[in-house]
């Protein structure tokens, strides 16, 4: 028995799924590394990144709702990459847009 057939007659084909394609890939990476770089940055310019990465991720996922009603793919993404995508980008956006008291904490004696 050869191992690339396991055990069927056929070699067995495997495919990346969509939400791994070029475009996805790309879009995750570069907003990812903006939410990254907020992250580090903290304070005002950080969170102003973060909202950005999350509208971003959030402006794509909507992008890819519209593709998958309209039945076309200029992304080459699926449903699993728009549900990834809109998770990661509501959730950048609740963390930048959350009130803070910026005050420092006050120790107790």
């Amino acid at each position: 028995m050869r191992s690339d057939t396991l055990g069927a007659d056929a070699p067995v084909s495997y495919s990346t799924p969509a939400f791994l394609s070029v475009p996805m890939m790309v879009i995750l990476l570069v907003l990812g590394g903006v939410a990254v770089a907020g992250g580090l940055l903290g304070k005002a310019m950080g969170r102003l990144l973060a909202v950005l990465a999350g509208l971003g991720l959030a402006a794509v996922a909507v992008l890819l709702l519209v593709q998958n009603i309209a039945e076309v793919q200029w992304l080459n993404g699926s449903r699993s990459a728009m549900a990834l995508l809109g998770g990661l980008g509501l959730g950048l956006l609740a963390v930048g847009l959350t009130p803070r008291d910026e005050r420092p904490i006050e120790e107790e004696r």
